[in-house]
């Protein structure tokens, strides 16, 4: 992550972001076994909390509203990818039985949250990587709004918010990367943007 933010009094919130990004993988991390949907997709009978209803009412709003090809049940496949493991390997030959099979283990509109407890049938698992991320640069933007802070730039995982000015006074400029493992530091910028008052997913 990178954060920037102009302090009126020049506080240091290093340890209150911390505290958010801690909240945060407690509740919606797939990658620590103690989070709240880690234990949920393992099958444990506990109560959801405000983060993990929060996020999962709207990735349930754009499920629906993208007909479903927006669908965060679909970790069992992304699992048989192999992205997990950040290692695809021999996972991207195609066996479409295996596929096939996994098939029946997607579709969040066979998950059903009533206030705060998950109906989560077996062999069905979350993953709210494509929306966590997002919500957390929401967060933190909305804790340096409660700060009196409305000039910053959040970025978590490439996902970002900018507002106001930054120390020179000028808009936020973010550049992207091009999509190369060599990097040319003379010309490494895909593109550049200007932004004031905008997110952006550089993924």
């Amino acid at each position: 992550f990178h954060i920037q933010y102009l302090s009126k009094y020049g506080e240091n919130y290093k340890s209150q972001i911390d505290s958010i990004f801690l909240e945060i993988d407690s509740s919606l991390s797939i990658y620590k076994d103690y989070s709240l949907i880690s234990k949920l997709n393992k099958g444990m009978d506990i109560r959801t909390d405000t983060l993990f209803n929060t996020v999962f009412m709207a990735a349930q709003k754009v499920f629906l509203e993208s007909e479903g090809s927006f669908d965060c049940s679909v970790a069992p496949l992304v699992n048989a990818w192999g992205f997990y493991q950040d290692k695809l390997g021999d996972s991207l030959v195609v066996d479409s039985l295996k596929f096939r099979k996994i098939l029946p283990y997607i579709g969040f509109n066979k998950i059903r949250l009533s206030a705060d407890s998950l109906f989560l049938p077996q062999g069905i698992s979350l993953d709210f990587n494509s929306i966590a991320q997002g919500y957390t640069v929401d967060l933190i933007a909305q804790f340096l709004e409660s700060k009196g802070d409305s000039n910053y730039l959040v970025e978590v995982g490439g996902e970002l918010l900018a507002k106001g000015r930054n120390a020179d006074r000028k808009i936020w400029r973010v550049g992207v990367d091009k999509p190369s493992e060599d990097i040319d530091m003379q010309a490494r910028f895909h593109f550049i943007l200007d932004l004031e008052v905008k997110a952006l997913a550089t993924s």
